[in-house]
């Protein structure tokens, strides 16, 4: 199968309706380093995009509570775009 891009994957549903979120493996390194349990309260304060924040509330099931901040008016935004696409 061919290496597919962001820029390709944009012109799909599942990338438009937010079924997909699309970040590097540098992104998404933390959250899978940071044993996250179930239950637990987790606090992101630089949360925008949003793509670490969605990503441990998927490896959770959304079995925890998590408080994303984020100060900055755009940013904030985009955060809240990206979870609610999710």
């Amino acid at each position: 199968m061919e290496s597919l891009h962001e820029y390709t994957l944009r012109g799909l549903e599942i990338y438009k309706s937010g079924k997909i979120y699309v970040q590097s493996l540098t992104s998404m390194i933390p959250a899978l380093c940071m044993d996250v349990q179930a239950g637990q309260a987790i606090l992101d304060m630089t949360a925008a995009p949003g793509g670490k924040t969605t990503q441990i509330a998927s490896i959770l099931g959304g079995n925890c509570r998590i408080t994303a901040l984020e100060k900055f008016g755009i940013r904030y935004e985009k955060l809240e775009h990206t979870i609610g696409a999710q």
